[in-house]
């Protein structure tokens, strides 16, 4: 669909309102603030539509009156002045099929369809035939598109079936009852085929698998006369945990989601669907998967070259009997940030005003915060140490903050590097990287932050503890966490005395850990500026056996022994003045949590983590922890703006 004309619709009245679409793009998400009326141009085309066959409809169509009394009743609804125009141009096979609708609906409805691309009407007429209708237009609205209904025995006519041709006007005059058309034509399709095995219903087998890759926690299992009486379900289950029940009764996200897969598979040759805000019922990373699957739908030469690709292997599917049909254009109504920026590498964004226009890569962010689109941004918080960011990793994920812990202080600088050289071909996205201080001399930050100084200034935080986790070493904050809790609990609160004794006991328990990581590293740097860069800096090769000779005659042994007694000297020297820099907080903080546990007549030592995590989030900057979270807010405020 490359134009829609609107004029006497909804808010579209008095002069035409004419809106382009790429013709080169097979994917488009169209935002506007509330009440632009972005919903209100695609049912235009909707009513165009059910105009169109309207006009084909005659005494030998089934439900005619039935059929015809939708299509008035939306025009009705639709159209805000006596007179309306709709025109629309599809680009099909290379050719532009343009047709225009002029009508009236006072002082009675009447319509007519002329060409505004030369042969419109003709060509609209072999795509859009009543007898053997093909690439429809669907708008889905999930949050609309479902009503409480059953299919009974006493509802399933055996001999028609529900023929393709009735599922698809259904879908053209009551797009509104889309899921309930597709259910019912899918256990009636299932009951021919338990009448004669020759039926297939490879659709549904299809469908089942893909829902289950893109959701795991979706089964699909088969259909049941036993479960609702009376009633003929499908089963499925949106929790493994849970048994088989009707998916009628999944939640409006899986159930649009699930019933939406069941029809593209059963009628693959839609020429436009629309999703009217989708992410209204999905939780984004569904929301995303969801629209990755269509889009690979749309790419692919055909619905059956896609299956062949993607699931093989589905038991009892004769993949050659597949159709060779394809989905040829989608459309999504949305706010969803994620979604247009996942669209914007591969369809375009547009935002609706006064007409159309394409979103400019360049000016995303304001152009969708001028439409009210939220500006939150992916925020990502590199630090050091796996597995050692428990705390600080749940009070981060509060502040939509995803931490991402690596290996060591030279794998979060070589991160750091990496996304420095792209970072202006990012968007959407705000970084922080943070590393201990370790002795490091002041040269080694001049040196990362002389690679991009604007980049290093924005997204470089130093911490003056040795890991992240310590700075939940604070004796007000272990007492405001916990001393509600005793007394409530009618025990002694807790004094700086007996904080501080907890604290002494639980270090010098997690001293040798502490040690050995101190150890590690100290020992590691030490013996770099002693042996290894000696032979593996800039311009060793070139005389790396005078290196050799000078190095491993003269007092090696001697070097690396003071080199151990210096750290081990330090080591002591500074856990005496500042062991809560050098502790291992993670194994720290479990030991505290044990005693304070204990203290608290045994109040689980979760709810006291719970506690202190909850105080850490309150942003008050008494608490050392609170200082650093504010630094890192900072840190990714300052890269929003």
């Amino acid at each position: 669909m490359t134009k829609v004309s609107l004029r006497g619709v909804k808010r579209f009245t008095k002069k035409e309102h004419v809106f382009f679409f790429d013709e080169n793009e097979s994917i488009s998400t169209v935002s506007g603030k509330n009440g632009s009326g972005k919903t209100a141009i695609f049912k235009a085309v909707q009513i165009f539509q059910k105009l169109f066959f309207a006009s084909q409809l005659d005494g030998r169509v089934n439900n005619h009156a039935e059929y015809l009394q939708a299509a008035y009743s939306e025009l009705e609804s639709l159209v805000s002045e006596a007179s309306f125009e709709i025109e629309v141009v599809f680009l099909v096979e290379g050719s532009y099929v343009g047709v225009k609708l002029d009508g009236t609906v006072r002082p009675e409805i009447e319509f007519s369809f002329s060409d505004s691309v030369e042969d419109g009407v003709a060509a609209l007429s072999k795509l859009w035939d009543i007898n053997d209708p093909k690439n429809l237009f669907l708008l889905i609205n999930a949050g609309k598109a479902f009503s409480d209904f059953g299919v009974g025995f006493d509802s399933l006519d055996i001999s028609s079936g529900l023929d393709e041709r009735n599922v698809l006007l259904e879908s053209v005059f009551f797009p509104e009852k889309v899921f309930q058309t597709i259910y019912k034509k899918s256990v009636l399709d299932y009951v021919h085929y338990r009448l004669d095995s020759n039926k297939r219903y490879d659709f549904f087998k299809i469908a089942n698998e893909v829902v289950s890759s893109i959701s795991g926690d979706i089964k699909i299992h088969s259909f049941s006369a036993t479960k609702k009486p009376g009633e003929i379900i499908i089963q499925g289950k949106a929790d493994s945990r849970s048994k088989y029940y009707d998916v009628k009764d999944f939640s409006a996200g899986e159930m649009s989601l699930y019933l939406t897969l069941l029809y593209l598979f059963r009628y693959p040759g839609l020429g436009v669907l629309v999703l009217d805000e989708p992410e209204n019922h999905l939780h984004e990373d569904l929301l995303i998967k969801f629209y990755d699957l269509l889009r690979g739908l749309v790419a692919s030469e055909s619905m059956k070259c896609w299956v062949e690709e993607q699931f093989s292997d589905i038991a009892g599917v004769q993949l050659e009997s597949l159709s060779d049909s394809q989905l040829s254009s989608l459309f999504l109504l949305t706010h969803s940030k994620a979604l247009i920026y996942r669209n914007m590498l591969y369809g375009c964004n547009y935002i609706l005003g006064d007409g159309v226009h394409r979103i400019s890569r360049s000016e995303t962010e304001s152009e969708l915060r001028s439409i009210g689109v939220s500006s939150v941004f992916s925020r990502t918080l590199f630090v050091e140490g796996v597995g050692d960011v428990e705390l600080f990793g749940e009070l981060m994920a509060s502040k939509n903050i995803k931490v991402v812990p690596l290996g060591s202080c030279s794998q979060v600088e070589e991160m750091y590097k990496k996304i420095s050289g792209i970072y202006h071909d990012i968007y959407g996205a705000a970084f922080c990287f943070m590393i201990d201080r370790d002795n490091k001399s002041p040269e080694y930050f001049d040196d990362l932050r002389s690679l991009h100084p604007g980049f290093y200034d924005k997204t470089f935080l130093v911490l003056e503890r040795h890991e992240v986790e310590n700075y939940f070493i604070d004796k007000k904050l272990v007492k405001d966490a916990v001393n509600p809790i005793l007394s409530h609990l009618g025990g002694d609160v807790l004094g700086d005395f007996q904080v501080d004794e907890i604290y002494q006991d639980c270090a010098e328990s997690t001293k040798d850990i502490s040690y050995k990581k101190y150890y590690t590293f100290r020992m590691k740097k030490g013996l770099n500026e002693i042996l290894v860069n000696p032979l593996c800096g800039k311009g060793a090769h070139q005389e790396s056996m005078d290196l050799v000779e000078d190095l491993f005659s003269g007092n090696l042994k001697d070097e690396v022994v003071n080199l151990l007694n210096k750290v081990d000297e330090d080591f002591q020297s500074e856990w005496e003045s500042e062991w809560e820099k050098l502790i291992d907080g993670k194994v720290f903080s479990n030991k505290v949590f044990a005693e304070l546990s204990k203290r608290a007549e045994g109040v689980n030592k979760s709810a006291i983590r719970r506690k202190i995590i909850e105080m850490a989030g309150s942003g008050d900057e008494s608490y050392e922890i609170c200082k650093l979270s504010k630094k890192i807010d900072t840190i990714f405020e300052s890269q929003e703006a």
